[in-house]
């Protein structure tokens, strides 16, 4: 009985072995295969780190090319910005020198004009262009200019007008009228009393007296003048007194188109001299002759004109400000 258990046992052992051996075997074969996956997933580890280091590496070139192209763009952008300001300061600069240039010319034309033409109406015209070119700007860095233009222009209006149109018709006029004025003459001396017919005879030395007198008589003339005459003239030579008045005004009417007031008043005076020499002065129509000289001679022909170098010297300092280099910073209105 104790052999056939014994056997059983052994059998029973031998087959445990195997199994053992089969159990052995497949863990062996799970560990190998389990062992092989881990080489392949430690494998392929392996080669997914080397594409994602050589990715890695793409990238970083990638980066560092986007990075110069994004910093070479960005020196471009700023070139360009800073071409852009210089062009935005070109065109600030040229309008304000073409604004200031074209203010600075209507002044100087306006000052020639008060010099040669004496002419404030026209002077004062070009003014107000001047600080309307000026307030187009809408600049307050330009008020000390406009302020220059409205002081000069307040002194333009101040200024008295001359008529010159005025004056010189006024001339003329004397000058058709110098024909109608009477002259001192021998015409004015009353004629010598004639004899009577029924006057009785003298005989002897008074007849002889009486005939010498009435020769003399004949011979010199007494006339009596209320003005002091130079000399006497005779009614066929009086173009010569004409002609001499009106060459004294026709040098006015030149002097008060050019305002010359020194040779205006000069020739002025010297027409009334010479009518006061020789024309008769309490005749109407030489009265009212006098009346317009004496007129015509407190007229200022060549009043003051104001300087107007204050706004010319204001709109160069403006120049300097707003349009020079050191300035080109200032951004425009």
């Amino acid at each position: 009985m104790n052999e056939p258990k014994a056997q059983t046992i052994k059998s029973s052992a031998f087959k445990l072995g195997w199994i053992g051996i089969i159990i052995a075997i497949i863990a062996l074969a799970i560990g190998a295969v389990a062992l092989l996956a881990g080489f392949n997933h430690l494998h392929t580890l392996s080669q997914r780190q080397h594409v994602d280091k050589s990715n890695l590496a793409n990238l970083t070139r990638e980066v560092a090319k986007l990075s110069r192209q994004s910093a070479t763009q960005s020196a471009l952008i700023a070139e360009q910005q800073r071409h852009l300001q210089n062009v935005v300061v070109k065109n600030y600069q040229n309008d304000y020198a073409w604004v200031l240039s074209e203010a600075n010319y209507l002044v100087r034309q306006a000052q020639f004009i008060l010099i040669f033409d004496h002419n404030p109406d026209l002077a004062e015209q070009l003014l107000v262009a001047a600080d309307r070119r000026i307030a187009s700007l809408n600049n307050p860095t330009l008020m000390p200019v406009r302020q220059a233009l409205a002081d000069h222009i307040q002194a333009l209006k101040a200024v008295p007008r001359v008529h010159m149109d005025s004056i010189i018709l006024n001339i003329n006029a004397l000058g058709q009228q110098i024909a109608s004025l009477p002259i001192v003459s021998d015409k004015q001396t009353k004629a010598p009393t004639k004899t009577k017919a029924n006057k009785k005879p003298v005989s002897g030395w008074r007849h002889s007296l009486e005939a010498s007198w009435q020769q003399l008589r004949q011979v010199i003339v007494v006339q009596y003048h209320p003005q002091m005459v130079n000399q006497l003239i005779l009614p066929v030579n009086r173009s010569y007194l004409d002609i001499h008045l009106q060459m004294l005004l026709g040098q006015a009417s030149w002097a008060a188109l050019h305002q010359q007031t020194e040779v205006y008043q000069q020739s002025l005076q010297a027409a009334t001299s010479w009518i006061h020499n020789y024309y008769i002065v309490d005749a109407p129509a030489t009265v009212s002759f006098l009346n317009t000289l004496q007129q015509l001679s407190q007229i200022n022909i060549s009043p003051p004109m104001p300087d107007l170098n204050a706004a010319i010297e204001a709109i160069h300092s403006a120049k300097v400000i707003l349009i020079t280099p050191a300035n080109t910073a200032v951004e425009k209105p």
